[in-house]
């Protein structure tokens, strides 16, 4: 497999005296530990307003259905935020200390706000199809396992071209 650096990273690289692979693992943690620092803020935030408000029962009154809502809200936040904020959501979180191209920001956005919506559609999905004590380890498992892979995967796609 044949491997691309971007002429920043190769410059960046020559700069610190370290490898190209070094500093493309450097731009992988700093993206995805932002990542990580804002679902800490953002999920139990959305959740807390979620059970001041109620905003899941009176948008859906299905339980079944609530996965589905929680994540098309998320990915509804993350694309007003890129409204706002044209490097994502992300980015807020000292991305400016990064010296990552916007293209980078973009894509890492992008994979992001798409997986929130491959999630409420594998929520929507995944439910009538299978029975109670799968659908519980799903939303238990595979959900969780999806929000820590699928951006650790991103940010390294999104560094390296």
């Amino acid at each position: 497999m044949t491997v691309i650096f971007s002429q920043q990273t190769v410059n960046r690289s020559k700069h610190t005296g370290k490898s190209p692979f070094y500093a493309v693992a450097t731009e992988i943690w700093a993206l995805y530990w932002r990542y990580l620092l804002l679902m800490l803020l953002l999920l139990p935030t959305m959740a807390w307003l979620n059970d001041q408000l109620g905003l899941m029962t009176r948008l859906v009154q299905a339980t079944a259905l609530w996965p589905t809502a929680f994540w098309s809200l998320v990915a509804l936040f993350f694309l007003l935020a890129t409204w706002i904020e044209n490097n994502g959501l992300t980015f807020v979180f000292f991305g400016k200390r990064l010296q990552l191209g916007a293209a980078v920001w973009r894509r890492f956005n992008l994979v992001l706000i798409l997986l929130f919506i491959a999630l409420a559609l594998a929520a929507l999905a995944v439910h009538p199809m299978v029975s109670l004590e799968v659908w519980s380890l799903y939303k238990l498992y595979g959900q969780s396992a999806a929000l820590l892979l699928v951006p650790l995967l991103a940010a390294w796609l999104s560094t390296v071209r």
